[in-house]
């Protein structure tokens, strides 16, 4: 069954992250498994491994076949009497059997009604094949209400507490134990004393199990373990939770969960296998029942305040309010009352807790059918920790023999909510890599990297760093009129076709716009002046097949003018708390968009200052310098030069070649000697009269003669 167990809760993992609702109804069903196997309802008909009227004949019994068998059935019952355990068991007319496991509260015993406490005997004989005699055998005896000594032939091989025929007389305990015996004989008489005052129900509620000494052992060592585990689970979900509500308060979820996985766990060290008694064997019996009923009754109001937190949609106020008052009046309860009363009220509280989840049940139906994530493995889970509490319930009631299932179904619900939670943070936390990403699109990661920051999150208004950098201004030529033979939808995509082709060539040669400017575009470049005027070439060159494309749609042709300049520049944070962008302050940007206004003047498509030129390192750019120009807003000139390379390789070879001459031509003009400079100017023109900067010298000339 552990084995059903184990492979259950792993397609369980997988069928929460793949998401899949057949996967998870299959490990529904198949978690289930180990209680269908295993039900038996008193009464029934024995079968031929079941004690009837205190025999189980296994004379013929094939260990191999049926490694454990459940010393389940009718065990001869003696009420107020401890009766000698040497004594073998003789079957009689009057005596009265007992289902083992099962309470001996209200059976009727020789016309008296017995009471959960007091004491008495169970008896039966267990015949085994010849040939196990003198090989070890192995017993796992269970705890008992509340206490007992178990005898094999008249000797004993374990006990829990003291069993006596008073209170006084009597101390209880609880703890499992796994014993071995070597028999003697083929007949063995099993013996139980029990004896209970402080418990309101008496008897046994889980059975001896037998079978050879490898398995039972390897079994109790594989069932301790799994306890292990699932207790060890329990404690780590609770510390990954209250980590997690430590680190973020308003998760109000996680440290209710927290608290719920440490109730669960409370709960799973003092029941089954008795973890907490295991290790510290001098704890107090007492406290450790109070552990196991307060941790109940606590935990149902928790798991509600955790669904109302979890999910948007509340449950019924007055029936959280009412289960949390119940499970803390009840907890006082058990701290203030003997056992024998407050034992007395976990059954009613049991039909509390079965009426509260199928009302859970039914909401999270309701959230389902609304749409609402994560609810449908939440319904497959309740629905199997109810039907496991109604499984343990009947059994502890005495009115079913199955395997109490109780901590297995807290951990599948516990592992069920957190793989949940698991995938909701994965899912926040995708969707906030999602908001970087296009948070990176509106402040660039380059710009950030200048401040020092890993994201935007980081940055706040002042924050301020000075770099030596490349400034580029683009503009599109006569963009108005362009626009207004345009729509609206046609406008907008008309510049995002644009900026397509021309943002990442700006990204491949190293730099990042800084801003979108209508049709205007300001990016950096930071390093050499290189990459700076290569991204502006190659914005040239793109810029022909793109107008080739808009040309065959209709949409007139562009041209644009690029002003590049290089300084000492302030990059930081603007703006207040609700509004923040980012900016580059300095007079380097406005004599950038100066140096691009030029190239209306010169009618050329690049212009840089000498700060660009004099930090250009690769040998194959190519400039000309166009000498002191004026420009709006400084007193003094800014020297500007033009790129080459632009144009087509024809006219770009002939302006190198030209290049010595048109220096003269530049310095004659600066030095005022027209005349020189317009013999020059016409010899130029004669070879490459297509030359913009020369036809602007000539426009020059022709004014000045006048």
């Amino acid at each position: 069954m552990n084995d059903i167990f184990i492979h259950g809760l792993k397609i369980l993992i997988t069928g929460l992250i793949m998401r899949h609702r057949l996967i998870s109804i299959a490990v529904f069903i198949l978690l289930l498994l180990p209680v269908l196997l295993n039900v038996r309802w008193h009464g029934k008909v024995n079968d031929r491994l079941t004690v009837a009227k205190g025999v189980l004949d296994l004379s013929g019994w094939n260990y191999s076949d049926d490694p454990e068998i459940d010393l389940a059935g009718q065990w001869d019952f003696r009420w107020k009497e401890f009766s000698d355990p040497s004594t073998p068991f003789s079957a009689e007319a009057d005596n009265v059997y007992l289902d083992f496991p099962g309470l001996w509260n209200n059976i009727d015993y020789h016309n008296e009604t017995v009471t959960g406490q007091g004491y008495g005997t169970l008896k039966m004989i267990l015949k085994i094949p010849e040939r196990l005699v003198g090989e070890p055998l192995v017993f796992i005896v269970p705890d008992m209400y509340t206490s007992f000594r178990f005898y094999v032939n008249g000797r004993i091989l374990c006990s829990n507490g003291i069993p006596g025929t008073s209170k006084p007389a009597t101390s209880s305990f609880y703890l499992p134990q796994t014993v071995k015996f070597v028999p003697e004989s083929p007949t063995l008489n099993l013996t139980l004393h029990i004896a209970n005052f402080q418990h309101w129900k008496g008897g046994t509620s889980r059975s001896i199990k037998f079978g050879t000494e490898t398995y039972m052992i390897s079994e109790n060592y594989r069932y301790l373990i799994i306890e292990v585990i699932l207790f060890s689970i329990l404690i780590i979900m609770s510390v990954v939770q209250l980590l997690t509500y430590f680190f973020r308060r308003k998760n109000i979820e996680a440290l209710i969960f927290a608290l719920g996985c440490i109730l669960f766990a409370a709960r799973t060290s003092v029941t089954d296998s008795r973890l907490l008694f295991l290790i510290f064997p001098q704890f107090s019996w007492y406290v450790g029942v109070q552990i196991n009923y307060i941790s109940l009754y606590l935990a149902l109001p928790l798991l509600l305040l955790y669904f109302t937190k979890l999910f948007p949609w509340k449950l019924n106020d007055y029936i959280v309010l009412g289960t949390l008052v119940t499970g803390i009046l009840l907890s006082i309860l058990t701290l203030a009352t003997p056992m024998s009363v407050f034992t007395k009220f976990l059954k009613y509280f049991q039909v509390l807790m079965v009426i509260s989840a199928s009302f859970l049940i039914v909401t999270l139906i309701r959230a389902y059918n609304l749409k609402q994530k994560e609810t449908f493995i939440t319904i497959l889970s309740m629905v199997y920790l109810i039907l496991i509490g109604v499984n343990d319930t009947l059994h502890n009631n005495g009115i079913i023999d199955s395997i109490l299932m109780y901590n297995f179904g807290l951990s599948v619900f516990c592992i069920s909510q957190l793989v949940i939670q698991t995938y909701r943070y994965s899912q926040t936390f995708s969707l906030i890599e999602q908001i970087n990403s296009s948070l990176w699109r509106f402040v660039p990661q380059e710009f950030l990297d200048f401040l020092g920051k890993k994201d935007i999150l980081d940055a706040k208004p002042g924050d301020r760093v000075e770099e030596d950098l490349c400034v580029m201004f683009i503009d599109i030529r006569g963009f108005t009129s362009i626009s207004e033979s345009l729509g609206l939808d046609d406008n907008f995509r008309f510049l995002n076709n644009y900026l397509e082709i021309v943002a990442p060539i700006i990204r491949s040669e190293k730099g990042f716009v800084d801003k979108f400017l209508g049709d205007g575009i300001l990016a950096l470049f930071p390093g050499e002046s290189d990459n700076a005027i290569r991204a502006a070439i190659k914005i040239c060159r793109s810029l022909k097949t793109f107008n080739s494309d808009n040309t065959d749609k209709g949409i007139p042709e562009i041209s644009i003018g690029i002003g590049i300049n290089r300084g000492h520049l302030m990059l930081g944070i603007i703006g207040e708390s609700f509004r923040l962008d980012t900016t580059v302050i300095s007079d380097v940007v406005n004599v950038a968009s100066r140096i691009e206004n030029l190239n209306k003047r010169f009618n050329v498509p690049v212009l840089v200052s000498d700060s660009v030129v004099e930090k250009i390192t690769d040998k194959n750019i190519s400039f000309r310098s166009l000498g002191p120009v004026g420009i709006r807003g400084r007193k003094e000139p800014i020297a500007v030069n033009e790129i080459l390379g632009v144009d087509s390789e024809e006219i770009t070879e002939l302006k190198l070649k030209q290049l010595p001459r048109f220096m003269e031509l530049q310095s004659l003009t600066v030095m005022n000697k027209f005349q020189e400079a317009e013999k020059i100017l016409q010899e130029l023109l004669s070879v490459n009269p297509e030359d913009k900067i020369l036809q602007y010298y000539d426009n020059f000339f022709r004014t000045a003669n006048k």
